[in-house]
């Protein structure tokens, strides 16, 4: 009777709550957790939202923990389906004894394959109970309110955070939406997890909440918080709170209130650096160096307006110390490139500044504010992209995964990896042969040294845009490094390679699997 009692209250204060926001028909628990909740079987398990597609079918989207709970890397379906059941029941909803289920799994594949080979296996071995979608999740290590981050760069970054975010959290944010309005002949359940169901999700559903729940960022914060019984990672925060100002800037019709200005987990954030300041009073050069490091020639195309566009590597462009970007320096180290490549720099371009830098390591917020600064100052001259690069730390020759789901996540590369490698090699190969411009295009990409990160993103086009081989790729990249590139670099290069091999006509010749860095694959199963 009691518990009977304590479910008539919880549906109470859920019809109360949604009164006058009929358009969010599903109760969130704000403030401190209901003390009524009943105990369910898979930890941290709740009830997002519902979408009613017809009088026959309710879909439900959930959020919760590791659904292996302890059975050797296997998919706990029944105790998950008892968890949806419990919390579907508590807001008042008739739990479907026939549904298809999703299961959204947010795990990284380095600490987890096990897991995931595990989840992977239910499904393919069930189909007819659902499936099964590898959602690989990060989190930020750019602090957005970080005050040395000048608020027109901090704006640019929100509007363009689909384009070097290390998760795609735009585009899955409305995929859950899809997933969950979706037609179906039975109703269909959604389960995205981690394995607390507090991080990587509380990142991926506060992101949901904020869009499709029409919820304050106060509100997905402090849910996080409370489920957690803790503040959550900082990175999964702040991706989160990146997803926030993305809102706000670029529909600020119906985000515009939005307040994501305001820290709710402080220690996340930087708010007593005086690096600017200390900068700012470093006297400037009064010459400035020619001199920026390992510039190369990559690729160039010959269009039929006669026009010559080409794309160069290097490294840091700012050679004075003082973080400001030099393009002198930059256009006379692209042409002793160029000449050394047997090709002539033309006098007169524009000039596309890609950096694969972010904004949280060492002084690379100047440098990349600065870069922005310089061509919004100097537009004539050309303009800037912020492509943050990461690497993938997924060994693709991992011997303890499944050979049929390292087939899925080549298949599905595009929504897991972090380096947005096929929009970004597709922006390259298409601004390479655009003859839409009456100056030639000249792109010069960069990290700081001119063969970490640029290696991971040249490494791509090299394969796609001018059909190299794998052992060519490497041959350059280790050439211009004197060595080995950083792992996570080499390996998303490599993923790159499969991806082709797979999914793009004209590729499938590519051998991807020589182990050109071998110390960077682990053989031990």
């Amino acid at each position: 009777e009691t518990r009977a009692m304590m479910r008539f209250l919880f549906v109470v204060v859920c019809v109360l709550s949604v009164q006058g926001r009929e358009e969010f028909p599903l109760e969130r628990q704000w403030g401190p957790e209901p003390s009524i909740l009943l105990p369910t079987p898979i930890e941290h398990f709740r009830l997002v939202d519902v979408y009613n597609v017809s009088s026959k079918q309710q879909n439900m989207l959930f959020r919760g923990g590791d659904p292996d709970q302890g059975r050797g890397d296997a998919f706990s379906y029944d105790l998950v389906v008892e968890s949806m059941r419990i919390r579907a029941q508590e807001a008042g909803y008739t739990f479907p004894d026939t549904f298809y289920m999703i299961d959204l799994d947010f795990l990284n594949d380095y600490d987890d394959t096990k897991n995931n080979n595990g989840e992977f296996l239910y499904f393919q071995e069930n189909p007819d109970k659902g499936e099964y979608v590898f959602w690989e999740t990060h989190g930020q290590d750019d602090d957005p309110l970080n005050p040395d981050l000048p608020s027109e760069f901090q704006t640019y970054m929100a509007k363009t955070y689909p384009t070097w975010g290390q998760v795609p959290v735009a585009w899955r944010v409305d995929k859950m939406r899809e997933y969950l309005t979706q037609e179906n002949d039975i109703p269909i359940m959604i389960f995205g997890h981690c394995i607390c169901g507090c991080d990587r999700t509380g990142e991926m559903f506060g992101s949901y909440s904020l869009k499709w729940l029409g919820d304050s960022w106060e509100n997905v914060s402090q849910t996080d918080e409370n489920i957690a019984g803790r503040e959550i990672s900082c990175g999964e925060y702040l991706g989160m709170m990146w997803y926030c100002f993305y809102l706000k800037n670029t529909d600020p019709a119906s985000f515009g209130d939005l307040d994501c200005e305001k820290s709710y987990q402080p220690d996340c954030n930087d708010e007593d650096s005086e690096q600017r300041e200390e900068i700012g009073k470093k006297e400037k050069p009064a010459t400035t160096s020619s001199s920026v490091e390992n510039v190369y020639y990559v690729d160039s195309v010959i269009l039929s307006n006669k026009n010559q566009n080409f794309l160069f590597r290097g490294g840091d462009p700012d050679t004075t110390g003082y973080y400001e970007f030099n393009y002198d320096g930059v256009v006379s180290a692209m042409q002793a490139a160029a000449k050394d490549a047997g090709q002539e720099l033309p006098n007169n371009f524009t000039l596309i500044d890609v950096t694969t830098l972010g904004i949280h390591t060492g002084n690379d917020v100047f440098r990349s504010s600065n870069e922005y600064a310089y061509f919004q100052s100097n537009p004539s001259q050309g303009e800037f992209w912020f492509w943050e690069v990461y690497g993938e730390g997924d060994d693709p020759l991992n011997p303890i995964r499944l050979p049929d789901r390292f087939d899925q996540m080549v298949t599905d590369y595009k929504t897991w990896s972090h380096d947005l490698l096929t929009f970004r090699v597709h922006e390259l190969i298409e601004t390479l042969h655009s003859d839409n411009n009456t100056l030639p295009v000249v792109i010069f990409a960069h990290d700081r040294y001119g063969y970490h990160e640029v290696s991971d993103l040249i490494g791509a086009y090299m394969l796609q845009g001018m059909n190299m081989t794998w052992e060519q790729v490497n041959s350059v990249n280790m050439n211009i490094a004197g060595g080995e590139v950083p792992c996570d670099y080499y390996f998303a290069t490599m993923w790159y390679c499969y991806y082709l091999q797979a999914n793009v006509n004209g590729y499938s010749g590519l051998t991807c699997d020589y182990e050109y860095q071998p110390d960077c694959h682990d053989t031990d199963s």
